[in-house]
């Protein structure tokens, strides 16, 4: 397949692309087998169980194969803690730029303290305390970046930390996610 050029993507907003549906625990019941087992898998994800970090990354990577990379810093979403961060996404940035030739940007990033996560609750509420993740200005002015998350509802999340990103100077051009949330409410209310 034919690498594209990063710049291709410049729609001056930034693309959003999940790899797989994520359903709330509380609509499990409905979920067909495959939708249990995606879900599983992004929940060994977040636990940073090895395999599923690998797993992980081999499918961005994948995602992200069709780009010219080398000019593209990659970071994944800040976790609501450092050592949480670190367990989900060290290792799973590393393979991802290893495969595609990006910069990892996870380096760049350390969260101080410990965000709430607000998001678990019935109501997805954004708990961003933006001032307690530390990026490097010097690392991503400048650059053009690709995100990553593990689960997109809102995309609120991704959506502030980008903005955050942007005020120091980089482009974002692309989120990537292993899951969106589906929304069954409308389903069900009727």
């Amino acid at each position: 397949m034919k690498k594209q050029n990063v710049e291709l993507l410049n729609t001056g907003n930034m693309i959003k692309y999940a790899l797989m549906d994520y359903v709330p625990q509380k609509y499990l019941r409905k979920a067909k087998f495959e939708t249990l087992m995606d879900d599983s898998f992004i929940w060994n994800f977040k636990d940073g169980k090895a395999w599923a970090v690998k797993k992980a990354a081999k499918m961005v990577a994948e995602a992200l194969s069709t780009y010219n990379m080398e000019n593209v810093v990659f970071m994944c979403v800040p976790a609501a803690c450092q050592r949480t961060y670190v367990r989900r996404c060290q290792k799973f940035s590393e393979i991802v730029c290893e495969r595609t030739g990006a910069t990892d940007g996870f380096p760049f990033i350390n969260v101080i303290g410990r965000r709430a996560k607000l998001h678990n609750s019935r109501q997805h509420v954004v708990a961003e305390e933006i001032e307690q993740v530390y990026i490097d200005e010097n690392a991503v002015k400048g650059k053009v970046i690709i995100l990553f998350d593990d689960v997109i509802t809102t995309g609120k999340t991704c959506d502030t930390f980008k903005e955050r990103l942007e005020s120091l100077g980089a482009t974002v051009k692309l989120a990537v996610f292993l899951g969106k949330t589906k929304n069954y409410r409308k389903r069900f209310l009727s």
